[in-house]
């Protein structure tokens, strides 16, 4: 090595010692004429030397035979910049080393050191950190966000000829729950169904936490008749869910739609759709079963034809009616304005024409007209009172 070498070298060396304070870095030489590798302790002395250095790569080297193509690259100068490879520790290839080399800045050097830094822990930290933003933090399954990312994602790329199906899960009466239990008791729960629903479908399966008490599962490659039965075993499994030393006992009520082979360009947005209005005909009918859509037309992604007012919180169109009414009559001053603003969401939720709420007098076989709600363009009913027949009335009673 002569002079210039050394000063390049002990430039080096004072940059590679304090480095060197980290007990994760070490420092290695390799020398491309010699072939032969040598590995510094902290002292910046050599402490092993390995001769024929791309033989023993293919032979007897620690480092994962996948990567060791990436150690002869970076060795020979053809792989810039930071390069990692997994090495074995002793048990198997658990630990990542992370390779940077110190360039001297000739073109083709006689030798240049490069670092070595075990970065396992940081990969292994950072891997955690991945998986929680995949997941809902209270159930550990998967969130909304990235749960409606895997489902788009498969359904884009899927076999033509696949069959899935999707299913939307409500806890009924959660809000009893929570307000006799408590809370936590109410995380229970849901933690409990999250449970269930990791057990009975299939990893393949897509499961997860749509927010609140709701969830969904993507079943994939599943027939109709099989999702039949998944969805009845899923209501009877919430129903028999043990909750020991507590009066409480779940159910659920599940909208369910089917995605037939041939039928290609529909997202999670429109499987969605059109469960979750199954989800609402499950509990219309009485909760504590499961309801199939009855067409993947019911639902497009597009505006619908009339959309709801601005000052109707979009809550009330998907909240149980009954809950909403008791909220709306809380919060509102007036029986009027709180049964026509009951009315009206009633209206746009089920997209009617109109509500009539009417007063009978059955002696005098009259009727009048009390509340009305109508849609857009459509003509008043009952504007004044009327009488009506005896059959009229065995109809309506």
């Amino acid at each position: 090595m002569d002079i210039v070498e050394k000063e390049k070298f002990g430039q080096s060396k004072e940059l590679l010692q304090t480095i060197l304070r980290d007990e994760k870095i070490a420092v290695c030489e390799y020398r491309p004429q010699e072939d032969r590798l040598l590995i510094y302790d902290n002292a910046l002395a050599a402490k092993r030397e390995i001769p024929a250095y791309l033989e023993h790569l293919e032979g007897e080297s620690m480092i994962h035979p996948d990567d060791r193509w990436k150690m002869r690259e970076f060795l020979w100068g053809r792989i810039g910049g930071k390069v990692e490879v997994r090495y074995y520790d002793g048990e198997a290839y658990a630990r990542i080393l992370n390779l940077q080399a110190v360039r001297t800045g000739e073109e083709e050097p006689l030798w240049f050191p490069f670092i070595v830094r075990d970065v396992t822990q940081e990969k292994t930290q950072q891997s955690i950190w991945e998986d929680r933003a995949k997941k809902d933090s209270l159930t550990m399954i998967y969130n909304r966000f990235f749960g409606r990312e895997l489902i788009d994602e498969y359904l884009k790329n899927k076999d033509p000829y696949s069959t899935c199906g999707m299913m939307v899960v409500d806890i009924d009466y959660f809000k009893y729950a929570n307000d006799s239990h408590g809370h936590l008791f109410g995380d229970q729960v849901l933690v409990r169904l999250a449970n269930l629903l990791q057990m009975m479908f299939e990893e393949k399966d897509v499961v997860m936490r749509a927010g609140g008490d709701e969830f969904v599962v993507f079943l994939k490659d599943i027939s109709h008749s099989a999702l039949v039965r998944k969805a009845m075993q899923l209501v009877k499994a919430v129903r028999e869910m043990p909750f020991e030393g507590v009066d409480y006992s779940a159910t659920c009520s599940v909208g369910v739609c089917f995605l037939t082979e041939n039928l290609p360009g529909y997202t999670y947005d429109q499987l969605f759709e059109n469960a979750d209005w199954a989800l609402y005909r499950a509990k219309n009918s009485g909760r504590n079963c499961y309801v199939f859509c009855d067409s993947l037309q019911r639902f497009e992604l597009e505006k619908k034809e009339r959309p709801p007012r601005e000052h109707i919180d979009i809550r009330y169109l998907h909240n149980d009616i009954i809950s909403t009414a008791f909220e709306i009559f809380e919060k509102m001053s007036s029986f009027s304005v709180a049964i026509e603003f009951l009315m009206e969401i009633i209206g746009y939720r089920f997209q009617l024409d109109r509500i009539t709420v009417i007063r009978t007098k059955s002696r005098e076989k009259a009727a009048e007209r009390v509340y009305q709600w109508l849609g857009s363009g459509v003509p008043e009913a009952l504007m004044a009172p009327g009488d009506f027949s005896k059959e009229d009335f065995l109809t309506l009673f």
